[in-house]
């Protein structure tokens, strides 16, 4: 799915240091972006604005290695209210690390947050897969999917128009 702020952190001038953070992540920086999230932060009281932040510090954190940091993070991102990406981000840590079972609980939580989030649904089908419960897998894949498709009259690449699923 096209996402425009992505775009313009890509390709634009940035407007904001969050912008300029973003592209940092996107181009390979992520011990820049890391510094302007956690500058970010020192100053922002805004609770959804904070979970933002610090879920993104989380992910300059992986790029960096630095797993346990970053798992401290998503977790400070969930301190005032579910966020949805910060729930998917810890499932994916803990899904590295071999722990299906606990990555299937961070996923169903993320879906239960945000049932729109396609990114949880394909995770938790993931997760379904290694532990071999493929009828949920794909039920899970089915539903990512379904969230995943553009709206109608967009063409696909071979110019083909594409519709919304009935079911």
């Amino acid at each position: 799915m096209f996402n425009f702020r992505r775009f313009v952190a890509l390709f634009g001038a940035p407007r904001t240091p969050y912008d300029a953070a973003l592209r940092d992540l996107e181009q390979g920086r992520p011990e820049r972006a890391l510094a302007v999230f956690e500058a970010m932060l020192q100053t922002e009281t805004s609770p959804p604005a904070r979970a933002q932040l610090e879920n993104k510090r989380g992910v300059a954190l992986v790029r960096l290695e630095r797993r346990a940091e970053a798992a401290s993070a998503f977790e400070a991102a969930l301190e005032n209210a579910p966020f949805s990406p910060a729930l998917v981000n810890l499932g994916n840590l803990a899904f590295e690390a071999g722990a299906t079972d606990a990555a299937m609980d961070f996923y169903r939580r993320a879906v239960e947050c945000d049932p729109q989030n396609a990114s949880a649904h394909r995770h938790l089908a993931l997760a379904y897969r290694r532990s071999g419960r493929e009828p949920e897998a794909y039920e899970s894949f089915r539903r990512a999917r379904r969230l995943e498709v553009r709206p109608a009259g967009k063409q696909s690449r071979r110019g083909w128009p594409i519709r919304r699923s009935r079911d």
